[in-house]
């Protein structure tokens, strides 16, 4: 279904030698939008048109991505902080990321801090969808037509996308 699959991996977990990794020294927060605007049917699409079969790490430092940052202000910390939140539910769905899940959000992790509910999980990443594709300033035409390159993703995704891209406003 897709190209790109972002996440975030506990401390001294590895991967093998397809997966891509990256240790950097950015915040948890810093990393979650990261992982969400990759995650992004937006940033797929666009990383679709330069690859072949394989996804090397050259072609992740070509992606454009929202220069947005933690201490943003305004809209755009109301944004930041939107899809970080979405992420951390995400991906925080195990105690290996009780850490993660303190610093971002603040709270004692517990084991039913990350969404773990298909249908609770298909609306976040929907509504991440959303918010990234305001972000990068896509219209709805543009977003439709983006939503129609991906023939395996199931129509009852697309659509669920879409509703909460005309819901979402920056």
């Amino acid at each position: 279904e897709r190209s790109l699959i972002a996440s975030i991996i506990p401390p001294y977990y590895f991967c093998g030698d397809t997966a891509q990794t990256v240790k950097n020294n950015l915040s948890y927060k810093n990393s979650l939008y990261i992982v969400a605007i990759f995650n992004s049917f937006i940033a797929d699409f666009e990383i679709r048109k330069k690859i072949t079969s394989h996804l090397d790490m050259h072609f992740m430092h070509t992606l454009h991505i929202p220069r947005l940052l933690e201490n943003s202000t305004g809209q755009e910390k109301k944004t930041f902080d939107s899809l970080v939140e979405r992420a951390a539910k995400l991906i925080c769905t195990t105690e290996e990321f009780a850490d993660l899940w303190k610093e971002v959000m603040g709270t004692k992790w517990t084991k039913n801090s990350g969404v773990t509910d298909d249908k609770a999980r298909a609306k976040l990443r929907a509504e991440i969808d959303a918010i990234v594709a305001h972000l990068y300033g896509i219209t709805e035409d543009e977003f439709v037509h983006i939503l129609s390159t991906f023939p395996i993703v199931k129509e009852d995704v697309k659509k669920l996308t879409l509703e909460e891209f005309r819901k979402w406003k920056r």
